[in-house]
């Protein structure tokens, strides 16, 4: 059956394919722009959320910058730090203290190497390997003055091992290798 232009099946066929025109156009460009636009609403969202947050941080600011001085200048705070120095001297300083911590305890420092330095935003932390042998007691002494001393001390790691056949008898029994770190406020 073959439909004369103007009858009414040319007229249906041609709406047919108007409609089937339409709802390619809607599959193919509309449906992927209101796709985006919903995935771009969602992400403005997001952002206004984020300077929202951020607006409320830097309200804040001000009053953390004053809590900030007022720890400054609390007395239960200071020493926590090492005192103002170059990190050479300061590693010196702590090579002192922590090998007269040692032996002050009775225990035998064997070696001290210098650790590589620890950059935060705040604070660089400098820290010693020490390796010393020493008896349980001597090492509860040892533990006890780096935890409660100042400036604080930050055990990284602790290897404690008994010297075999040498431990028998001997008054210092453990090998100890420990990694501590201290630290020293950031230039600036």
């Amino acid at each position: 059956m073959i439909a004369h232009r103007g009858s009414a099946l040319s007229r249906l066929a041609a709406l047919a394919l108007a409609a089937a025109v339409i709802a390619i156009v809607g599959v193919a460009v509309v449906r992927p722009a209101l796709t985006r636009y919903a995935d771009t609403d969602r992400r403005i969202e997001t952002l206004r959320g984020e300077v929202a947050k951020l607006r409320a941080a830097a309200g804040r600011a001000e009053a953390r910058r004053a809590e900030m001085a007022r720890l400054d200048e609390d007395p239960d705070l200071r020493g926590l730090l090492l005192p103002p120095a170059s990190e050479a001297s300061a590693t010196a300083w702590l090579q002192e203290r922590f090998g007269g911590i040692i032996e002050n305890s009775g225990a035998r420092l064997s070696t001290t190497q210098v650790l590589p330095v620890k950059q935060t935003a705040n604070a660089r932390q400098l820290g010693l390997r020490l390796q010393f042998t020493a008896n349980t007691t001597s090492l509860r002494v040892i533990l006890h003055a780096l935890e409660f001393q100042r400036p604080v001390a930050i055990v990284e790691s602790l290897f404690i091992y008994g010297r075999s056949a040498k431990a028998v008898g001997n008054p210092l029994p453990l090998n100890v290798r420990l990694d501590v770190y201290s630290f020293l406020a950031a230039e600036g």
